[in-house]
């Protein structure tokens, strides 16, 4: 926070390495968004698993993941999150 008012930063999920924040939010966390539907091959989704684990270690205090779509990215069950 800066003075009175409450800051709100946002990022991307790239963006976020090498950066922390109190409290993280990660929305969109719907297979085809994390990993992309585009991802069609072993690399590409070892990719994006990184960076969500990167994004997810952001947080200091609180992390919160919404998934928008009902179908949760089975990164959430490969973390032990679902």
């Amino acid at each position: 926070l800066w003075g009175e008012d409450p800051v709100v930063e946002l990022a991307t999920i790239h963006a976020s390495k090498g950066r922390e924040w109190d409290r993280v939010i990660i929305f969109g966390v719907d297979e085809g968004q994390a990993p992309h539907g585009r991802c069609c091959d072993v690399d590409s989704i070892e990719d994006e698993r990184r960076l969500f684990y990167v994004a997810m270690t952001r947080a200091k205090l609180q992390l919160d993941i919404i998934s928008t779509e009902g179908l949760e990215s089975r990164f959430l069950k490969e973390a032990g999150l679902k």
